[in-house]
Formats: C-alpha cells, sequence, structure tokens
C-alpha cells in the first residue's frame, strides 16, 4: 500500500526509516507533537502521540485505503438505517422567530459537522433537548 515493507517500519525510530515520502512526511515537528491525520493519494494517515506521565513517548501510526473507509461508512450507515437509527428531524424542522435561536441553530448545525462531543446547555425543555440531540 505504502510501498514499505512492514519490517523496515514496525518498531523503527522515524530517523531510521528508509526514504520515503511516508518518512519524509513523519519526520515533521508537528507530527510528534499533535494528533491529525492527512491523505496521500489513496491512503488515509492518521497519527497520535503516545503520551506516558506527561511526556511523548512515540506516535503510533495506522494507514488505510480510502475506500475501504468509505465501504466501512457505507455499511455503517445502512446498518443504522435498518435498526432506524436515523435523524427523524432536522434543523430545518424547528420553527422559530428569534436571532438568538438562529444563532444557536447556525452553530449547532457547524458543531453537527465536526466528529466532537458536544455539550448543550441552557434553559431549553428536556423534550426539546431530546429532540436537539436526536438531530444531531
Amino acid at each position: 500500500m505504502l510501498i514499505v515493507k512492514a519490517v523496515d517500519v514496525i518498531g523503527k525510530k522515524v530517523k531510521e526509516l528508509p526514504n520515503s515520502k511516508i518518512s519524509t512526511i513523519l519526520k515533521g515537528d508537528e507530527t510528534y507533537t499533535s494528533k491529525g491525520n492527512f491523505t496521500l493519494q489513496n491512503i488515509n494517515i492518521t497519527y497520535e502521540p503516545v503520551i506516558f506521565e506527561g511526556n511523548r513517548i512515540g506516535t503510533v501510526v495506522t494507514s488505510r485505503e480510502v475506500s475501504k473507509i468509505q465501504q466501512l461508512e457505507t455499511k455503517i450507515r445502512r446498518e443504522l438505517h435498518t435498526k432506524g437509527l436515523v435523524a427523524k428531524y432536522t434543523f430545518n424542522d424547528i420553527i422559530y422567530q428569534s436571532q438568538a435561536l438562529n444563532d444557536a441553530i447556525h452553530l449547532a448545525n457547524e458543531y453537527a459537522n465536526t466528529d466532537s462531543t458536544v455539550l448543550i446547555i441552557g434553559e431549553i425543555p428536556q423534550h426539546i433537548q431530546t429532540r436537539l440531540l436526536r438531530i444531531l
């Protein structure tokens, strides 16, 4: 997949990796201190530092063909749809007039497009909170 043999990279330090596109990218400082991902041709590469007692002791790097990720996503969506676990409502179903609620819906819509946990706080009736969580 990456034109690098597993035996040449597993358990090795980045500076010991054979010369390749992936080793050049992994030798950048940002890879060591943060987590992230990038796509190289048709391969998605994810990296995350391993932290022990406040010190980075390594970096876990995984790679997967983009087509495999797309197949898994399609499979999961089909399974969720079969189980009925799909949003019954969308943000467009919320009827409102205030600018404050418009701003809140706009912000919630932006958060819904991320892969992050969202905490909703405020004076919203429980039944509305439940509906909002189903939308997200």
